[in-house]
């Protein structure tokens, strides 16, 4: 659990990638990105970091400095070394790009908008949009704000996939 938890998946991480075939290593996230970038470096082999969040300001963090600290030390002594990355928002490319130096490029998940014609799910028999939340139920992801919003939008359901910390708290909270 918590540290040596991050501590023993990193270390079986880095030994499983430094025996296998590759070509390119993508470490998805921070807490995959110490043992990637170390084979990447023993091997020569091209590193990719997909920072799909700020890591170091997620909620599990805020409170427990001296584990924050650990992670924004990685992150120092890795990303300014990073030369392919990407994040999922300009305002995070930009806090890295300004406070690594680095050059993070912006990848969205998002529908192209098209007002001409109505997409058909086939999800929603009465053709409402659709909010789709994908990912970890923890606290300061938003969830509960949305919840929250949904009475107020009009032609909208909001569809929660996932599991964590407070999972039975948003099910109480909808009900």
């Amino acid at each position: 659990k918590g540290f040596l938890f991050y501590a023993e998946f990193n270390t079986r991480l880095f030994f499983f990638l430094l025996f296998q075939k590759k070509d390119i290593l993508l470490a998805n996230d921070l807490d995959t990105l110490l043992s990637n970038y170390l084979v990447s470096r023993f091997l020569k082999k091209p590193l990719v970091y997909d920072s799909h969040e700020l890591f170091t300001e997620i909620p599990e963090l805020i409170e427990r400095p001296l584990v924050k600290r650990f992670w924004c030390f990685i992150e120092k002594i890795t990303v300014p070394n990073i030369k392919n990355a990407y994040t999922v928002s300009p305002s995070i490319a930009a806090y890295y790009n300004e406070r690594y130096q680095t050059n993070f490029k912006v990848i969205r998940n998002l529908p192209f908008a098209n007002h001409e014609k109505k997409a058909e799910t086939g999800i929603d028999p009465k053709g409402r949009k659709i909010l789709i939340y994908q990912g970890a139920l923890n606290m300061g992801r938003g969830i509960e704000l949305m919840i929250d919003t949904m009475p107020l939008l009009d032609g909208y359901i909001f569809i929660v996939i996932g599991d964590g910390d407070i999972l039975n708290e948003l099910k109480e909270k909808v009900r």
